[in-house]
């Protein structure tokens, strides 16, 4: 974070790495859950330009950045990472959130929704999906998401965080953004938590949504293009 402009406390709970500035009675709480290979460090940006106005809150899902990476592949499930953030939220004293994800963020999202609905006062969806990957995509992939072939994989034993302000204004597929990610997180815990999306079935948690929520696509986005937003 640039400290010259927000100061953010480093904290971690239960081996999960996150950041918070200072606290105020009187001021809106915002959650920033990041994608997949990526970190808390994507949001700094935003850190920046929101610190003074806002209660902020970022944090490294397992596996990711910062946090820890556990042996097991069975305890990387979404309603585990929607724990670890009620978990943190407890800890905090925080009751009420807006609560701003991007892409694969929207699903810990969805299931944070699921328990947790009455702490969420707002929502915002940034680049997320549902139902993208199609049977014949399912089928190719399903041999490589396979707990066997994870298995086979070697574990990055840990992460870091990544200054996303050098690559601002690339595209969606720019080599060497992307090299880094995978590079800093892990191809491992890319398939992991591919699989644990695959079938996710997010249109009946957004069904009951009954709170204020803003959807954020790119019409040009090529990751996930945008009629398969949610």
């Amino acid at each position: 974070m640039n400290s010259r402009i927000i100061k953010m406390e480093i904290k971690s709970f239960r081996r999960i790495f996150y950041k918070k500035n200072k606290f105020y009675p009187n001021k809106k709480t915002l959650v920033f859950i990041h994608g997949i290979s990526s970190s808390s460090s994507a949001w700094d940006n935003y850190v920046n330009k929101l610190g003074n106005d806002y209660n902020l809150l970022v944090f490294d899902i397992m596996g990711h950045g910062k946090s820890y990476r556990p042996k097991n592949i069975s305890k990387y499930k979404l309603r585990l990472i929607s724990r670890d953030l009620y978990l943190i939220l407890k800890k905090e004293r925080i009751n009420k959130v807006n609560v701003i994800s991007h892409s694969f963020g929207s699903f810990v999202s969805l299931d944070f929704i699921k328990s947790h609905r009455n702490m969420v006062e707002s929502m915002i969806f940034i680049s997320s999906c549902s139902n993208f990957i199609g049977n014949k995509f399912k089928t190719i992939a399903r041999p490589f998401t396979s707990p066997l072939f994870i298995k086979l994989i070697p574990k990055k034993e840990e992460g870091g965080h990544i200054d996303y302000s050098h690559y601002f204004g690339t595209g969606d597929f720019n080599l060497g953004r992307l090299f880094v990610d995978i590079q800093n997180t892990g191809l491992k815990y890319y398939l992991i938590y591919l699989k644990e999306i695959m079938d996710y079935e997010a249109h009946k948690i957004l069904k009951s949504i009954n709170f204020p929520t803003l959807f954020i696509h790119g019409s040009k986005d090529k990751i996930i293009p945008l009629r398969f937003g949610l």
